[in-house]
């Protein structure tokens, strides 16, 4: 279960929408959609008590830290180059029915999120 709180791991000034939640849990169902088996599974989303129930990643590595440790995943470049072709190039312009396109970028479109990005950059 993955709930999201009123303040930001990163720093207790920073105020995110708990509605991070839905977005991340809809756009990982979306990315299942185009790279099948390549993100945790989203079990369900409640956006009353802003969490999620999705596959546990416990036994996973966290891709940063294996880098830090010099770990080899020979498969890797293969496999992220095929999540991002099959993520980025399914959901582009040139594929994707640029209505249905907009309207992705609608729904996901997080200001409070981005102001995040912004103030980390």
């Amino acid at each position: 279960i993955k709930q999201a709180g009123t303040t930001a791991i990163i720093s207790k000034d920073i105020k995110p929408s708990t509605d991070r939640i839905r977005l991340e849990s809809e756009i990982k169902i979306l990315e299942d959609k185009f790279a099948p088996g390549m993100v945790p599974h989203i079990y369900f989303c409640d956006t009353v008590m802003c969490a999620c129930g999705m596959e546990d990643c416990s036994d996973y590595a966290v891709m940063r830290d294996a880098m830090l440790e010099h770990e080899i995943f020979p498969h890797f470049a293969e496999d992220i180059s095929s999540f991002m072709v099959n993520t980025l190039l399914l959901s582009s312009d040139i594929v994707m029915d640029h209505k249905e396109k907009k309207e992705l970028v609608k729904k996901f479109i997080s200001p409070d999120l981005c102001d995040i990005t912004d103030k980390l950059l």
